[in-house]
């Protein structure tokens, strides 16, 4: 079914309105390079200051061919957009705004990209991440039967030091829907000095195949000398990757998320048929309580309560 616009005309902006002003000059071209005005009437309205000059767009705007590549170039290069923005004040003179600056990268960028493929754009912006600092990294293997993207991987070199300093415990995870297109994120994590969580490897994947992360897993070995460091690995509930870290890291022990446990094991609570509401949220309490156990003893009683709550006993 084709897509019917439902929109009425164009958005007026919250930000423009007309002043009423009723002043205007009439210009008329005459000789070469030289304009004659012809007549003025009317009067303004409002203040005529350099600021209020300065406060339309189109005034501050850079149409020079010449610095808008000088800017592309800055910015390839790592400069900020504040020293771009003193750069084109000192060369223009006008009273040009942050805001401006980031909207003209944004420009450039888009015209010295034009008319390139989706990967064309997307090893484009990989080669801007690798040269923006020293010891950035990144990988993008393609079917060669498809010529489809399977697997992106980027890693930065302050991640590279954050694995160095921590590779004894990695966790690992996956997140779905990450783009127009469902890649998924595979994402590899250590805990700093302070105990929080950071990111030390990210990776793109088509689909969750044993092949994708596997080829994740060895561009994460190949940029780390010291994955060999690596103690224990924590993932969620998905085997695959219990399978493919073990076969990267066969002497890393492996653990599972207690709060993914947890979680699936509720949902297994919700989809018992024969009991009711109560014996459910009793069931999912008891679950908890099984994964959280300290001792053998709490586990034993936990697990008879289970049993008896759903009536069964061929739980294992």
């Amino acid at each position: 079914m084709p897509f019917v616009s439902k929109g009425t005309g164009r958005r007026s902006h919250s930000k423009v309105w007309s002043t009423g002003c009723s002043a205007r000059v009439c210009l008329r071209p005459s000789g070469n390079g030289f304009h004659l005005v012809v007549s003025a009437s009317g009067a303004h309205d409002h203040a005529l200051t350099e600021h209020q000059w300065y406060s339309y767009a189109e005034n501050r705007r850079i149409e020079d061919p010449q610095l808008r590549e000088d800017v592309a170039v800055l910015s390839k290069a790592g400069a900020k957009p504040r020293g771009i923005l003193s750069y084109l004040r000192a060369k223009t003179g006008k009273l040009m705004l942050l805001k401006d600056v980031h909207n003209l990268i944004h420009g450039v960028k888009k015209t010295f990209r034009g008319g390139r493929t989706d990967a064309e754009r997307a090893i484009a912006v990989l080669d801007e991440f690798i040269e923006s600092a020293t010891g950035n990294t990144a990988e993008c293997i393609v079917d060669s039967e498809t010529n489809v993207i399977r697997v992106v991987t980027f890693q930065s070199a302050r991640q590279k030091r954050l694995f160095a300093a921590f590779p004894e415990v990695v966790l690992v995870d996956s997140t779905h829907g990450t783009n127009v297109n469902r890649y998924r994120l595979f994402s590899f994590a250590v805990h700093d000095v302070f105990g929080l969580g950071q990111y030390v490897q990210h990776a793109l994947v088509q689909t969750e195949e044993k092949a994708n992360l596997a080829l994740s897993v060895d561009a994460f070995k190949r940029n780390n000398p010291q994955w060999s460091k690596i103690e224990v690995v924590m993932t969620g509930k998905a085997m695959h990757e219990k399978e493919v870290l073990h076969d990267a890291w066969p002497n890393a022990r492996q653990l599972l998320c207690r709060w993914h446990v947890e979680t699936w094991l509720k949902k297994q609570c919700s989809r018992l048929g024969g009991v009711g509401r109560a014996e459910t949220t009793k069931l999912k309490v008891i679950m908890k309580g099984i994964v959280s156990a300290e001792s053998q003893e709490k586990y034993d009683d936990l697990k008879d309560s289970l049993l008896e709550t759903t009536r069964k006993t061929t739980y294992t």
